[in-house]
C-alpha cells in the first residue's frame, strides 16, 4: 500500500478511515476516505464491496488504493494512469 502524502493544505500528517457495514448473506459494505488529522480536510468517501468467507474477508475490489491515490494527487503533478 502506498504511503500517504502530508495534507495540501496545512501539511500535517493524514490517516486512512475505514468504516464497515456488515450486510445480510455474507456481503459486506466498505468504505474509505483520508482525512488530515489537523485541517480535517478529506477526499471523497469510496465504497466497495466485500464477501465473508472462512478465511476472513475478501474485496471485491479494494477503495483503499483509490482513496490513496486521491490524497496523494497534486496539481502540476503529471496522471501516470491510462
Amino acid at each position: 500500500m502506498s504511503e500517504l502524502k502530508n495534507c495540501p493544505f496545512c501539511g500535517d500528517t493524514a490517516a486512512l478511515d475505514t468504516f464497515a457495514k456488515l450486510g445480510n448473506g455474507g456481503c459486506d459494505l466498505y468504505t474509505w476516505q483520508i482525512i488530515c488529522a489537523k485541517c480535517k480536510i478529506q477526499t471523497p468517501i469510496f465504497e466497495d464491496s466485500a464477501i465473508r468467507d472462512k478465511g476472513g474477508i475478501r474485496l471485491i475490489e479494494d477503495g483503499r488504493l483509490k482513496a490513496i491515490t486521491a490524497w496523494n494527487r497534486r496539481v502540476g503533478e503529471e496522471d501516470m494512469t491510462c
